[in-house]
């Protein structure tokens, strides 16, 4: 599958490239421009980079929106001069798949395993989310 790219609106309106890496699990910004955004780190992950090596990142929340879609989604802070990326975790939550033929984000619905009663347990009590 090759690469492509799309436009994500940060919430300042500021307008960025990002590539589409469906083996990514978040989504990575220069942390530059997350700390201009206000975005502060939730957790810290360790990532397996294409090579191999191991790296640990910040994750922090931040407002994305693609294609008309817009949704809290964590974002990995990046370093200077690393590609911006859109993760897996984000294509997930804003509700896309990806099209590898045609190179190009295709709408999806979010999906639930369940209906709208609550499932029996084997005991006979109804469980609770």
């Amino acid at each position: 599958m090759g690469t492509f790219s799309v436009q994500v609106r940060l919430p300042d309106g500021r307008e960025a490239e990002v590539f589409v890496d469906t083996g990514a699990t978040f989504s990575k910004l220069p942390a530059p421009d997350l700390e201009s955004l206000g975005v502060q780190p939730s957790f810290e992950v360790e990532v397996e980079l294409g090579d191999g090596t191991v790296a640990r990142r910040d994750v922090g929340y931040v407002e994305l929106e693609v294609q008309e879609r817009r949704r809290l989604v964590p974002v990995a802070f990046g370093g200077v001069g690393e590609r911006s990326l859109l993760g897996a975790t984000a294509l997930e939550i804003l509700g896309f798949a990806v099209d590898p033929s045609r190179q190009e984000l295709v709408p999806t619905r979010s999906l639930e395993i369940w209906g709208l009663s609550p499932p029996e347990t084997p005991g006979g009590l109804r469980t609770h989310a």
